[in-house]
């Protein structure tokens, strides 16, 4: 009691709010677990709506898994994840277990442990060359790794750090730390250079395209442009023209002209990099106004990014909306809602096609254009904290994210691509290789038909059966793949030599037959029988040494980069880094080059083909006339009926076959030159895949309806079908004969 006197004594009669009066009979222990045993826990729990809606991690567990790799060797939350640009095959990924692994996507095979780090790693990317690796953990302890060695090189320690970014074509580091300064060393020298900012945190940083200037955020809401060989700041964005919080994100536009930042303000400032001046302030105000100054209650911005095939720009939002904003007319293009807050926004490499991470464990694609959602990406049971895309896969793409405790790799949208080109191809190139297996089996069995003018058709369809086996790999042209450039020049000339030999032969089969009608005497003068070993050799030769030209240097291996700071075109034609892997029909052959196939070859051939085939109809038609005045004082009117209904049939087989073997190819060309100057805005893979295949694969057709029409080149199959069925039935009856003996 003396002890409870004293420390009544240190109030003070101001500072007693009630005095409550404690009963005599205070309640036992043994009182109070007799009352709880009187309360119906379940109906106070019914009753209580409060609790309503909350998950544990465990509950979060999704029932749809779409990943087809798991990566869960982190004890921890995962912080980060990154792919390397040159062959996208080895992720890193940093841990709150202090650890870091570099491993592969494919296998999920650990490559090695970046270990040491005394806290949670929240920063690792791969260099521009994807030699090293840098990881970097909360507590400012950096440390660079060598893929070859799979050794640590280098490590320094700073302050608390915030963010961590490679130079784009150098072996340069820099990092941002909470006393708001930014480092810069090379790698493995060490040698360093500080930048030193406004005594608060330098909560994200981001280098330009030109390697040669890198913007930074501060807390304060801040923005500094520094010159990172001069050392100081070319332009600082404070004050009114700045955040009114801190920097949360921050991007650049591919040529380095502007940076989009965002802030926990709820604005996403787009600011020119010549000026230093801000050239709009994008918000996400639906209509009701909000107090500027409690940064509480903004919507923050989480994550921002650049389109780099059209002007738009994503802002990502705390409250789970993605804005897309037109630069052009500074406006709202479409605003696309998510259940909750978004983590990460990113934009594919080559489309519209925008990638957002949220707070549910769900990746979901977008349509920029339409502002539709494409499809969803499940499979976690926690949040996830960052993702990164393919770049080799554009649209629904190769994806990479980091969540709670484990790290997934969705299913590679290059597979259903692979699905798609095989189930379309695989019937027009079976059939192709089979039938005119056939018709060259006829030709060659038959004595009658050895002579120029059924070589040139043979020729012609030992060209179509390479376009045949060649089919398949026609569509993956127009598709990023991961190859050696070497590689990359073999699976995209021999398609296309198969392919032109196969043009060049329907041109000079169509011109001998089109000679033998208008000048029937004289077949036996007509030059390509004079000089038939010329031009089969030129028909052979011509498509090979154009397709080489590629070989010969006429290529974009030159712009084999996808560094940032090119323009549009470079940039489109670029592969992951100038030793990279990357393997695109764009990497091989230069527009010009494209150009001049298609309109210098292609289109000439195509229409060519095509006046022939009408000048041929129109020359029948003649003659059928011819012939029926001849003959109406002799024949009945029920043959020259016949005649007329014989020609056409003719007429529209040919026009049929015109329509269902030329003009898919034609679309195909006209889709795919239109593909190549929108920089493949307009047209979707999948068109481009079934256009290929179909417009290929129906020009394939041609030679088979003209030698199928011809029985001098089927007999020697029809016969030998024939015997086969024959010995078959004789078989059957023999059969039955037997076991009808046996029986009796």
């Amino acid at each position: 009691m003396e002890n409870s006197e004293e420390l009544l004594q240190l109030h003070e009669d101001e500072e007693i709010i009630e005095v409550i009066d404690l009963s005599d009979t205070e309640p036992t222990a043994d009182d109070l677990a007799d009352e709880l045993e009187d309360v119906d826990v379940a109906e106070h729990m019914n009753d209580d709506d409060d609790g309503a809606g909350w998950e544990t991690e465990d509950e979060m567990e999704s029932e749809q898994d779409d990943s087809e790799l798991t990566f869960s060797k982190h004890t921890g939350a995962v912080f980060c994840v990154a792919l390397d640009p040159v062959s996208n095959t080895l992720a890193v990924t940093g841990g709150e277990d202090d650890r870091a692994y570099v491993w592969t996507v494919c296998e999920g095979d650990v490559l090695f442990e970046c270990t040491g780090h005394k806290d949670s790693v929240t920063c690792a990317a791969f260099s521009c060359d994807s030699s090293l690796v840098a990881s970097g953990d909360m507590s400012g302890l950096i440390k660079v790794w060598s893929l070859e060695s799979k050794g640590e090189i280098w490590s320094f320690e700073v302050g608390d750090l915030e963010w961590l970014e490679w130079h784009p074509c150098a072996p340069v580091l820099l990092a941002g730390t909470a006393d708001g300064n930014m480092w810069m060393w090379k790698i493995p020298s060490g040698e360093c250079k500080t930048f030193q900012g406004p005594n608060c945190q330098a909560t994200s940083g981001k280098i330009l395209p030109d390697g040669k200037r890198a913007v930074v955020g501060y807390e304060d809401g801040s923005l500094r442009l520094w010159d990172l060989k001069q050392g100081n700041a070319i332009h600082v964005i404070k004050g009114h023209e700045g955040h009114r919080g801190a920097l949360t994100s921050m991007a650049c536009s591919k040529d380095g002209s502007l940076v989009l930042s965002g802030s926990v303000d709820g604005h996403a400032k787009l600011i020119s990099t010549s000026t230093g001046k801000v050239v709009f302030s994008f918000n996400n105000d639906i209509g009701e106004a909000k107090d500027s100054g409690s940064e509480e209650e903004c919507n923050s911005v989480e994550s921002v990014g650049f389109c780099n095939v059209l002007p738009l720009i994503a802002v990502g939002y705390l409250d789970g909306t993605l804005a897309i904003f037109d630069v052009n007319t500074q406006s709202v293009r479409h605003r696309c809602k998510h259940e909750v807050g978004i983590v990460h926004v990113q934009w594919e490499e080559s489309s519209a096609v925008v990638s957002t991470g949220n707070l549910a464990g769900v990746v979901t694609l977008w349509d920029a254009r339409t502002g539709v959602m494409m499809s969803e990406y499940r499979g976690h049971s926690a949040e996830i904290l960052d993702f990164v895309l393919n770049s080799y896969h554009s649209y629904n793409a190769g994806l990479l994210w980091a969540v709670v405790a484990m790290a997934v790799v969705t299913r590679n949208d290059s597979d259903v691509e692979a699905q798609l080109i095989y189930t379309v191809t695989l019937p027009f190139s079976c059939s192709i290789v089979f039938f005119n297996t056939l018709l060259i089996l006829g030709i060659t069995c038959s004595r009658q038909l050895h002579n120029s003018q059924h070589y040139f058709f043979l020729s012609l369809l030992v060209a179509d059966l390479c376009t045949g086996v060649a089919l398949p790999f026609i569509p993956w042209m127009g598709l990023n793949r991961p190859l050696s450039f070497s590689a990359c020049l073999l699976v995209h000339i021999f398609p296309n030599f198969f392919f032109l030999a196969f043009l060049f032969h329907l041109v000079l089969v169509h011109y001998e037959r089109y000679q033998n009608i208008v000048n029937p005497l004289r077949r036996g003068e007509l030059w390509l029988h004079r000089r038939f070993s010329l031009t089969l050799l030129a028909v052979w030769m011509l498509p090979l040494l154009f397709a080489l030209l590629p070989a010969f240097g006429w290529n974009n291996r030159a712009v084999h980069s996808c560094c940032p700071g090119q323009n549009s075109s470079q940039h489109l034609n670029c592969a992951v880094s100038s030793g990279g892997d990357c393997c695109s029909y764009r990497n091989v052959f230069p527009d010009s080059f494209i150009f001049l196939e298609v309109y210098g070859l292609l289109a000439p051939a195509v229409l060519s083909i095509a006046a022939m085939t009408c000048r041929v109809l129109w020359i029948t038609g003649e003659q059928l006339r011819g012939i029926r005045r001849l003959q109406r004082g002799v024949a009945n009117k029920q043959c020259l009926r016949r005649m007329d209904m014989r020609y056409a049939c003719c007429v529209a087989a040919i026009s049929f076959a015109f329509l269902a073997c030329w003009v898919p190819y034609i679309v195909y060309t006209h889709m795919g030159m239109t593909f190549l100057l929108s920089q493949g805005e307009r047209t979707s893979r999948t068109c481009h895949i079934v256009l290929s295949c179909t417009g290929v694969g129906g020009m394939a057709v041609v030679p088979l309806l003209l030698g199928l029409a011809n029985r001098k080149y089927t007999d020697p199959a029809r016969k030998l079908f024939r015997k086969l069925w024959y010995h078959c039935r004789n078989t059957n009856v023999q059969i039955d004969t037997t076991l009808w003996v046996c029986y009796s």
